[in-house]
């Protein structure tokens, strides 16, 4: 399995069993595109402790699941902290691959590169009759680093830098979903062809 494709998993096993329920889910990504071919992604997803308590026969398998597995260009391993239980998939992978999700979008042209993610992705591929929504997520953050300045990004993102990250789980919801655009890369700095 590839990085996006065990993120993919992650989600659909452990959250959407839990669609009814608000406020139990965390959902923190972090991605970095550097080319078309190298795209870092590290994605927490989680349930809250209470709640996996509650339905604990189901869940436990789900997070024996996400033990130290290795993917062919990632790891997945357990994570736990005092509010939730869940794994955590770090890897490197492409836009493509990205772009085979469900709500997952990368696109380069020549000038630009554009990033898309829409509730799409926390979808149950027509497994469940339940629409996730916004309620959810008690915690939610999404922030992806682009190879060069930030020219647009959606909702209520905030741009540090080259990186749009979005913490209301309410944007990605939305018509449009998470959106952003940059400039390819930022090119040879002008002082390198002074030297």
């Amino acid at each position: 399995l590839n990085v996006s494709r065990h993120m993919r998993r992650c989600l659909v096993l452990i959250i959407a069993p839990l669609l009814l329920l608000a406020g139990c889910a965390k959902f923190d990504t972090a991605m970095e595109i550097k080319d078309e071919n190298h795209v870092h992604l590290k994605s927490t997803v989680g349930v809250s402790k209470s709640i996996a308590s509650t339905s604990a026969g189901s869940l436990a398998s789900e997070f024996s699941d996400c033990n130290n597995s290795k993917g062919s260009a990632g790891t997945v391993e357990k994570f736990e902290d005092n509010s939730y239980i869940g794994c955590i998939i770090a890897g490197e992978t492409t836009a493509a691959d990205l772009n085979k999700e469900d709500g997952m979008q990368i696109t380069f042209d020549k000038n630009k590169v554009s990033f898309k993610m829409t509730s799409d992705l926390f979808r149950d591929s027509g497994r469940s009759d339940r629409t996730p929504d916004a309620s959810m997520f008690s915690d939610f953050k999404v922030s992806v680093t682009f190879p060069g300045k930030v020219l647009s990004h959606s909702g209520s993102s905030k741009v540090d830098g080259n990186t749009v990250t979005w913490t209301d789980p309410s944007d990605l919801f939305s018509s449009s979903g998470l959106t952003a655009t940059s400039k390819r890369s930022n090119g040879i700095p002008i002082w390198a062809w002074i030297i």
